[in-house]
């Protein structure tokens, strides 16, 4: 069986549906039994990076947890809340339930780079203040990203929009004050005449765009590949 790569162990799985035309949905155990199994593989597998987290977050058991545990209370927290520091309490708490999200659990090439990214705004971004309201923002992110479709393309499509703002020169970063040396150590952001530059570089570096878009499509494919894989070897092992 696999779970995103031949070398990641796969978290122990309930009995399937034997039909894929019921795009093979797996079948929960009762709440008392589920919980117990919960637990016993959450305190087993969270910090176990050779488990990938999309089969961490997508099968029976832990499928569960994650929506009862991280997802719908984050969602509720957010809809009944009037001020950003109510939301804040909760993201922390539901980001500290969540495994550690490393380019070893992970198999999505956007994924890697938005953890390449994020640990360097972290490394920068000095403000105590708000560092764990970042650090559990950042941590949400990339699980969401690495296994929810859903909140993937939102977040592609707001990328590309803001890019081809930014590529226009109708997005202009703002300047002003921010940040205080004492909330970011890492350089300021570029004056839009080195950003010009910048883009053309870039551009220069890989002439070639489809073959950038066809490696992600592969990407895609392959992550759907895995997915269908691990639900038939669900089915013939129930």
């Amino acid at each position: 069986m696999l779970n995103g790569r031949r070398d990641l162990p796969v978290l122990p799985d309930t009995r399937c549906i034997n039909k894929m035309g019921e795009r093979g949905f797996i079948l929960v155990p009762s709440p008392p039994q589920r919980d117990k199994m919960e637990n016993v593989l959450y305190e087993k597998y969270k910090d176990d990076e050779r488990v990938a987290i999309f089969h961490w977050a997508l099968f029976s058991p832990m499928r569960q947890f994650v929506i009862e545990k991280i997802k719908d209370p984050l969602r509720e927290g957010i809809e009944k809340a009037q001020r950003l520091k109510q939301v804040i309490p909760i993201l922390k708490h539901v980001a500290s339930l969540l495994p550690k999200i490393t380019k070893k659990n992970t198999i999505c090439h956007n994924t890697h780079i938005l953890e390449d990214k994020l640990n360097a705004l972290l490394l920068n971004h000095r403000n105590r203040g708000r560092k764990s309201m970042v650090e559990s923002g950042s941590k949400m992110l990339k699980f969401e990203y690495e296994h929810d479709g859903y909140y993937r393309w939102l977040f592609d499509y707001m990328l590309i929009e803001l890019a081809m703002e930014l590529v226009r020169g109708n997005w202009i970063p703002e300047y002003l004050q921010f940040p205080e040396k004492s909330c970011w150590s890492g350089s300021d952001l570029p004056d839009y005449d080195t950003l010009t530059t910048m883009f053309k570089e870039a551009f220069d570096e890989r002439p070639h765009t489809l073959l950038r878009v066809e490696l992600l499509q592969d990407d895609s494919r392959r992550r759907q590949g895995i997915r269908t894989k691990v639900l038939r070897d669900s089915i013939t092992t129930a």
